[in-house]
C-alpha cells in the first residue's frame, strides 16, 4: 500500500452540483426531467454527474422543473466568487 487514496485526483475545478440530489428528493427520474425541460436525459446524466455544464437557458429550464434555483442547484464556488469578486472591481483612480 502506497497510503494514495483510490479516488481520482482532482483539481478543485470539478463541476459541483446538486441537481440529482434535488431530482431524487423530488422523486423524479431522469426521463421525466428530460421531458420536463425538453433537454436529453443522456444530457441530464451527464450534467448530474458534472461531465457538462448547461447552457444558463438549460439551467433555468432543469431549476424550474425542479421547483428550484439555479443558485440552488449550482452553488458559487470559493474560485466561482473569486472570480465575480474580481471582476466587479472599480479600476483605481
Amino acid at each position: 500500500m502506497t497510503g494514495q487514496s483510490d479516488k481520482p485526483h482532482t483539481s478543485g475545478m470539478e463541476k459541483r452540483n446538486l441537481v440529482k440530489k434535488v431530482r431524487e428528493q423530488r422523486k423524479m427520474s431522469q426521463r421525466r426531467l428530460a421531458l420536463l425541460t425538453g433537454i436529453a436525459q443522456s444530457q441530464i446524466g451527464s450534467i448530474e454527474r458534472g461531465e457538462s455544464w448547461p447552457s444558463i437557458e438549460k439551467a433555468h429550464r432543469i431549476a424550474e422543473a425542479l421547483q428550484s434555483t439555479t443558485k440552488r442547484l449550482w452553488p458559487p464556488t470559493p474560485l466561482s466568487q473569486a472570480i465575480v469578486s474580481d471582476s466587479t472591481r472599480q479600476p483605481a483612480a
